[in-house]
This record gives C-alpha cells, structure tokens and sequence, in this order.
C-alpha cells in the first residue's frame, strides 16, 4: 500500500512516513514489472496486517484511492489462494486489499 500514490488524506501521509524508506523500492518494481511482458503478475497491495482471524475484505484498482487502513493476514491469504484458482482474474493487476470499516487517520491498533 502506497507504492502507486494511491493512500490518500491523512492516513496517506502517515504511511508514507511510517514506511516511507520502502516505498521508493516498491514503486521501482511496479515501474518495472509494467514495462515488461515476459513475467506474468498480481501485485498485491495490503492494508497494514493483522492477526485477527476474520476473512473480511475489499479490494481496490491502481487507479482507484485506497480505503482501509488495515486487513487480517487471514484475509490476504484467501484472496491469494482465490487468485491461485482463478489466475487470469487480476492478470497485469495492481490490487490493493483492505478490510472494510477500517478508514481512519491511522491503524486503530497505533
């Protein structure tokens, strides 16, 4: 989250500060991966994980503004087992992935 400068308002520029020394690193690869047919990819874009159990999320576009703040590992697990079924589903996609009801300023957990 937040290597498209999709993460907007204040939770936006939190993030970029609490893992700002990553994003430059993430960008580059989503730079790279786009200018390149030879690898076939889904990039996944997480809200910032949690260990709760619940499978609870919403997905966003590369083009769309991200919405949550966090998402279970629970969750990010089964849209990853779903795409591994269904591959061409998010084929050359960037998704970002966020548990509904978590919009906020910050992680509620910070």
């Amino acid at each position: 989250m937040g290597a498209l400068h999709e993460v907007p308002g204040k939770f936006g520029e939190w993030n970029e500060q609490a893992i700002g020394a990553f994003l430059p690193g993430f960008r580059e690869s989503d730079r790279l991966l786009k200018g390149t047919t030879a690898i076939d990819t889904t990039q996944l874009r997480p809200a910032w994980l949690t260990n709760d159990p619940q499978i609870d999320y919403e997905l966003t576009g590369a083009d769309e503004p991200f919405k949550g703040t966090a998402v279970s590992r629970a969750s990010v697990a089964d849209f990853v087992v779903r795409l591994i079924k269904n591959p061409d589903q998010y084929h050359r996609t960037s998704v970002g992935i966020d548990q509904p009801g978590t919009e906020g300023d910050k992680p509620a957990w910070m």
